[in-house]
């Protein structure tokens, strides 16, 4: 999620994960579409495929950012296809980077797939084939830097499933900024539906090895002009905790 001033009013335009695409034909992963995201202006507080809380800061104050979520059970209609990703990450807010990791999920014709990936924005993602992600399931995922390094987990508590990648870029990464996000991602040029995941709770959110809440983050409500399409509550547990509720598509 990009970030600037216009007109007075704090504008958000998001920046992020080029998820990809599941296949139907196999009931697993297949060859498949990407999906890209693009920078959408917004107005104050909202984004155009962002809910959650994000952290603005300074360049290289951010090394670390962890969560855990219960991951929800999607609703899919018996037509069409919607989408939705949880993650956690840094940078996206003000610059053209991000470096993160989650869960997804692809409803296509009433049938819903889930996957776990991650990604070093502006590179396309990457699906972490070890780890099966199934409604229910705990799921921990954290991102961090040191000394020109991300690394990048994944754990399935429930399953006793992890990943864990590092990874390197030639990219210019600020670390100015830090997220924790359920996204309505843009797939072939078009943003599909946000699938139905009712609400998903995010915990032990922590940045730095603080509290999110600690850093005073932005709270961003996901719309599509003047219709809320996804809404976060507001922090608790010490600022460590909310959840993120879907309103409609």
């Amino acid at each position: 999620m990009k970030r600037s001033w216009s007109g007075g009013l704090l504008v958000l335009a998001a920046v992020g994960t080029a998820l990809p695409l599941l296949g139907s034909s196999d009931g697993g992963i297949a060859s498949a579409p990407i999906a890209h995201f693009h920078h959408m202006t917004a107005t104050t507080g909202t984004s155009a495929n962002w809910a959650g809380y994000g952290i603005s800061g300074s360049s290289g104050q951010f090394s670390s950012i962890s969560a855990t979520w219960s991951q929800p059970s999607i609703t899919c209609p018996s037509k069409g296809t919607s989408l939705v990703g949880f993650w956690v990450g840094i940078d996206g807010l003000g610059n053209d980077t991000v470096e993160q990791t989650g869960t997804a999920v692809q409803c296509k014709h009433g049938h819903a797939k889930y996957w776990a990936w991650y990604e070093m924005f502006p590179k396309v993602s990457v699906i972490a084939r070890g780890v099966s992600v199934s409604p229910g399931d705990t799921i921990t995922a954290s991102v961090s830097y040191a000394s020109g390094v991300f690394s990048l987990t994944l754990d399935d508590t429930s399953r006793g499933e992890d990943y864990s990648t590092n990874q390197s870029t030639s990219a210019s990464i600020e670390r100015s900024t830090a997220e924790v996000i359920a996204e309505d991602p843009v797939a072939n040029g078009r943003q599909p539906p946000l699938a139905d995941f009712g609400t998903v709770s995010f915990s032990d959110a922590t940045v730095n090895g603080q509290s999110l809440g600690s850093f005073n983050p932005d709270e961003i409500i996901l719309e599509s002009g003047a219709r809320v399409l996804a809404q976060p509550s507001g922090l608790t547990t010490g600022g460590e905790a909310f959840s993120v509720t879907w309103e409609q598509a």
